[in-house]
């Protein structure tokens, strides 16, 4: 056996089908990290059967599946299919070629299959079984996995060397037999419970069943006494009734008397009382009026006051100003004197200006004379210079224009030197040019060819494409409707399991019992359920059995009376609430007796409620006593008809929900159809369940459909993008050739262009070299010419400096003493300056102060004016204040008028207040009386009710029935006496089984059966305990033979590995050996033993693939798996372990994924897993043969 071939399709990064084919021998996988290269031996362990989304690198089953990248889609599910070599028929399949397939949906759906079919996740674990290929086996080494094997403990570490040894299949066989036999136990030990429990049953039925005879004959009786005393009970509350309703009624037409009397007096209270308001309101107003007259006097009064302070203020600001008037006309006075002085001094410093202004002009007029000669003097050696300057300067530019002309010649020859080369470089270039030229126009050819052909091949593909998007899109919208479908009932069923789990709707102390028999407390195994638990209808008689029912749909069903007691403990103790209950020992059954037939064949009738409903046969008594004697039919007239021709002696029940009782009332109205019912919901859920299945099987039909389109939707989305990208690479590429095209061409032309200019420049540069030598021999001549005129010109000028300087000394000191003068004169100027200044702003403060003088005589008269207008303003403000005065009295005079008549209104309300206390107090009594009245009517009414009730419930006999029973010749009192007596002589025969006769002969039957259930268990249990004892048998010994061989070959394969060393295998616990540890000891070459954890990486690793090989010397595996485990190793361990894998090639197919140089050369095939585009792994294969390389 060995893989012949993997197929992965959008599994984790290949969202493409690919195939990986093998050969015996070595297949190496490489690529770059997060290519997707381990994903390949993910595949392998997923499809052998990991659970585990952790061991997968995941972390739900989910993320196998490809989820999708910026270009693609996510997928909606991953298959991987494994493809065996069995022609050796080492699998335990008669099939040359085996093919295990494992896929898995987004949905959560996962199937495996063996050859197509159809299988479970045990049978692929079983084909595999100690053949050392498995996700726990050694026939897949993933990363992490050395660390794993040599750290772990020592007792998780036998997995691998049971696999190894053959054992699993055994220790698989002996966990179900041990699982087995402890089911048999837990079955002996139940059905021993149970016969002990039916023995202590056997013999008390039998004497059950007498006390039952005995026990109905005296219940007859008190039905009979029972029933005489209703009746007379039952005439004395209607009397009672009777007299009761006459007192009422007087009492109400009191009270209604009383009620128009005081509506009478408050109807007056609330006239006094409006008068009051109006009093009230009237006194405040003139409050308000007085209060403001009151303010209005003194604010006038306020007002004088201030008009006097003002008037004073006046008479203050007046003597001030003629104070500062007096003050002002003095300053004027010394400002005066103070300007006579200033002008006294500006004469005497104009003066003195005169004079200095004269002397300063006789000097002017002497420095001019002798500057004017300076001057003519320093002219005429300005004009020597200049002319000087002039020469030099004439010879500089000549010598500047000779430099030039030598440079341009010079460049002239090295730029015609330069055409001559780039000529000839040109004319290569275009030969070049025109050879490119012609290969383009070929390529641009080629291209357009190919342009047209992938045009064509999109557009029939975008065709294929849009149809088969519409089919997905209708596709879709059915999955979307069908989920939404799902959704919603999955919500429902949900809510109704919820209700159903919860016990939502029954009473508190029913959720308390029957939680408690869910907990399988023992004290309530005697608890059978309630009433709507035990049983189940069509859906179109719900209604009419859930009114039938009533509250005792709620009603607990128990096995005896003793469950009950327990029960009502319970609640009692526990504080839980009511409950009602019905023990099936002691609950009799009702009959219709032979008028059964009769009332079936009536018009409308569907039935007897019984006989519509579905339950246990145990519970017939309690179903008959509930609903033997409950008709239902179609509609109200139906109903109405019956009860009439049955003088109302039944409870009937229509379809959708009236109810006319024995006895004649009747019920109806609305019913919520929104709330499911108690014993409706399991219909409901069943039919969900039902609904549910059918959807989800067309939501994978649908499915399938889709995966199958999607799948050709993405290979056509795949070609047509592949084809875009083409036409753009071809675009491209057309782009380019044009444009080479025309770059060559443009290129040729401007060569040309450039040669003939080139060619042009030369023979203007041959020229420019002739007249240029000539220009610098002229140059030269002018030259000598100039330099001569320039040493005549220096001769005369140092003849003439000599006489000019003596005059320029004079000039200086004549410049000094002018200087002195005039910063006397400025000094004068400026002193003269300033005494005008202050003349000019004296005169400007005497202005002030005399246009201040006039202005206070204007501020005087104006307040003498203000204060003749205060005195006015005083005398009117008095006037005001008498009149104030006047109208202030008169209120006062009205607010007392106004309180006194305040008083004897309230006086008038006092005294009907008294009366209507009165009155009240008389209606309060009355209505006490009435209240007390209508409490004992209720009281005796409810009593009436509660013994027709009781009536009902125990015999079913309404009161009608009752008064045409047979008549007792006896006293009340005789009566409740026999009655008394009958029920001590019921009770006295305690718990009666009226049933008994027929349990009996049931509780037999199945002791019985019992007992030869129990022989038959215990043989079992002899039979699976030997099956153990020689599967452990075979499993140690086995076992034992094949750990000493491994650990033989671990000594050796270590010391192979390492180049010497030891090392070896050891059980923990040599007593134990299916149970116990298993130790690695290892010494390397060179160290002293030491612990597992102290080797290095390489180290672990070289010992992991010495216990590997020394397991596969032992037991080759058919193919093995080696995800980077050398990983850790330098290159000459990684040669070695190279080399070491081809010992074993004989019998072990390897398939190594690798990052290291030496274990590619070692294999026979290698695959390239490549992610060209982000997130999607493609594959490239190459296989070596002595040929060479095949790709």
């Amino acid at each position: 056996m060995y893989l012949k071939r993997l197929e992965l399709q959008g599994f984790k990064s290949f969202p493409d089908k690919i195939k990986l084919e093998f050969n015996r021998g070595i297949t190496a996988v490489v690529g770059p990290n997060g290519s997707g290269k381990s994903n390949i031996s993910d595949a392998v362990r997923w499809v052998l059967g990991e659970k585990s989304a952790k061991s997968l690198r995941g972390t739900k089953m989910e993320d196998v599946i490809f989820n999708g990248t910026a270009n693609r889609r996510p997928l909606s599910f991953a298959e991987v299919s494994l493809i065996l070599d069995n022609e050796d028929r080492k699998l335990n399949l008669d099939y040359s070629e085996v093919t295990v397939t494992r896929r898995v949906f987004r949905s959560g759906d996962s199937d495996y299959l063996i050859n197509g079919t159809k299988c479970r996740a045990k049978d692929i674990l079983e084909l595999f079984m100690d053949t050392g290929v498995g996700k726990e086996g050694y026939s897949i080494i993933g990363q992490g996995r050395i660390d794993e094997i040599l750290s772990t403990k020592s007792e998780d570490r036998r997995l691998l060397f049971e696999e190894a040894a053959g054992i699993v299949k055994y220790r698989t066989r002996c966990v179900e037999a041990s699982n087995k036999l402890n089911k048999e136990q837990e079955n002996l030990v139940r059905v021993n419970d149970i016969i002990e429990e039916l023995e202590k049953q056997v013999g008390p039925l039998e004497i059950q069943a007498e006390k039952a005879k005995k026990c109905i004959v005296l219940a007859d009786r008190m039905k009979l006494v029972q029933v005489n005393i209703f009746v007379r009970d039952a005439e004395k509350y209607e009397t009672e009734l009777k007299e009761l309703n006459l007192n009422i009624n007087q009492l109400r037409i009191d009270i209604d008397s009383e009620i128009r009397t005081e509506e009478k007096n408050n109807l007056h209270k609330t006239e006094l009382r409006e008068r009051l308001n109006t009093i009230e309101s009237d006194i405040e107003k003139h409050s308000t009026y007085i209060s403001d007259k009151r303010s209005e006097k003194e604010q006038r009064e306020n007002d004088i006051k201030l008009c006097n302070q003002e008037i004073q203020h006046f008479k203050e600001n007046i003597a001030r100003i003629e104070e500062e008037n007096q003050s002002g006309s003095l300053s004027i006075k010394e400002k005066t004197a103070n300007i006579e002085d200033i002008t006294e001094n500006i004469k005497n410093k104009e003066s003195e200006l005169t004079e200095k202004q004269k002397l300063y002009n006789a000097k002017i007029e002497e420095f001019s004379k002798i500057s004017s000669r300076v001057s003519e003097n320093e002219e005429q050696l300005n004009n020597y210079n200049s002319i000087v300057i002039e020469k030099m300067n004439n010879a500089t530019d000549i010598k500047n224009e000779i430099s030039k002309s030598e440079a341009m010649l010079e460049q002239i020859k090295n730029r015609k030197s330069q055409l001559n080369n780039e000529v000839c470089e040109l004319e290569i270039q275009q030969k070049e040019r025109n050879s490119i030229l012609d290969e383009a126009e070929k390529q641009l050819s080629r291209i357009e060819t190919e342009h047209s052909l992938t045009v064509e091949n999109i557009e029939k593909n975008t065709n294929q494409l849009q149809k088969l998007q519409t089919n997905l899109n209708d596709a879709n919208g059915r999955l979307e409707k069908i989920n939404k479908s799902v959704h919603e009932k999955n919500a429902r069923l949900k809510a109704l399991s919820d209700l159903e789990k919860s016990y939502e709707g029954y009473f508190a102390g029913v959720k308390a019992i029957l939680s408690q028999r869910d907990n399988k407390n023992p004290e309530f195994k005697g608890i059978c359920g309630a009433v709507g638990e035990a049983i189940s209808c069509d859906k179109k008689h719900e209604t009419a059995i859930e009114i039938a029912l009533g509250s005792a749909v709620q009603n607990i069903i128990a096995r005896t009376e003793e469950d009950v007691k327990k029960a009502i403990v319970y609640l009692k103790k526990n504080n839980k609430g009511r409950a009602t209950f019905f023990p099936m020992t002691a609950i009799k059954p009702k009959t219709l007796g032979s008028e059964k037939y009769n009332i079936i064949n009536e018009k409308g009738v569907i039935g007897i409620a019984k006989e519509l409903i579905k339950y246990s046969p145990e519970y017939d008594n309690i179903m008959s006593s509930l609903l033997e004697r409950v008709i239902i039919t179609e509609d109200m007239d139906s109903a109405i008809a019956l009860a009439r021709k049955t003088k109302y002696a039944y409870k009937i029940v229509t379809l959708e929900g009236e109810l006319l009782n024995a006895g004649g009332s009747m019920t109806g109205g609305s019913i919520n159809k929104k709330s499911a019912g108690i014993f409706s919901r399991g219909r409901e859920i069943s039919e969900l369940r039902d609904e549910l299945k059918e959807l989800f099987e067309e939501q994978a039909s649908i499915n399938a459909d889709v995966e199958k389109m999607s799948e050709i939707y993405e290979n056509l989305s795949y070609k047509i993008n592949e084809s875009k990208e083409e036409l753009q690479h071809l675009a491209i590429n057309k782009t380019e050739a044009i444009a080479k095209i025309t770059q060559a061409e443009e290129y040729v032309k401007d060569i040309k262009n450039r040669i003939e200019n080139y060619k042009a420049e030369l023979n203007q540069l041959n020229e420019a070299i002739e007249n240029g030598s000539e220009k610098i021999a002229e140059l030269n001549t002018e030259l000598d010419a100039v330099n001569t005129e320039i040493d005549d010109v220096n001769c005369k000028l140092n003849t003439f400096q000599s006489k000019i300087q003596s005059d320029r000394d004079i000039r200086e000191s004549s410049n000094e003493v002018l200087s002195s003068m005039r910063v006397e004169l400025n000094q004068l100027e400026n002193d003269i300056y300033t005494l005008n200044s202050s003349i000019k702003r004296i005169n400007e403060e005497i202005a002030e102060i005399e246009n201040t003088l006039n202005n206070s005589k204007e501020m005087i008269s104006d307040y003498e004016n203000k204060i003749t207008d205060k005195k006015s303003e005083t005398e009117s403000l008095n006037a005001e204040i008498e009149r104030i005065s006047k109208e202030y009295e008169a209120l006062i005079l009205k607010n007392t008028e106004l309180s006194e008549e305040k008083n004897n209104v309230n006086i008038q309300i006092e005294k009907l207040d008294d009366e209507i206390k009165k009155q009240l107090e008389t209606k309060t009594r009355l209505e006490k009386e009435l209240n007390r009245l209508e409490l004992r009517k209720e009281q005796t009414d409810i009593k009436c009710r509660q013994l027709y009730d009781s009536m009902w419930e125990d015999y079913e006999i309404t009161y009608v029935a009752a008064k045409e029973a047979e008549k007792l010749d006896a006293s009340d009192e005789e009566l409740k006496k026999e009655e008394k007596k009958l029920r001590s002589e019921i009770k006295a025969l305690g718990n009666v089984n009226l049933n008994a006769v027929e349990e009996y002969a049931e509780v037999k039957e199945r002791y019985d059966f019992l007992k030869n259930n129990r022989d038959d268990i215990i043989k079992t249990e002899k039979e699976l305990t030997n099956i153990i004892n020689d599967l452990n048998g075979m499993m140690e010994k086995q076992f034992k033979e094949q750990f000493t061989i491994i650990s033989e070959n671990f000594s050796k394969t270590f010391a192979e590995m390492f180049g010497g060393g030891s090392a070896e295998l050891k059980l923990n616990d040599s007593e134990d050996i299916l149970n116990c540890g298993i130790d690695i000891i290892v010494q390397p070459p060179g160290k002293s033993l030491q612990n597992m954890m102290l080797l290095s990486g390489g180290e672990k690793a070289l010992t992991a693939m010495a216990l590997l090989f020394a397991i596969l010397k032992m037991k080759p595996s058919p193919f093995c798996i080696l995800d980077e485990i050398e990983a850790a190793l330098d290159d000459a361990n990684v040669n070695r372990y190279a080399n070491y894998l081809s010992n074993f090639i004989k019998d072990t197919q390897f398939i190594v994924i690798t990052h290291r140089k030496g274990t590619m050369e070692a294999a026979d095939i290698l695959y390239g897993v490549t992610m060209q585009e982000q997130g999607v792994s493609k594959l490239v294969s190459v296989k070596f043969d002595e040929e060479g390389v095949n790709l």
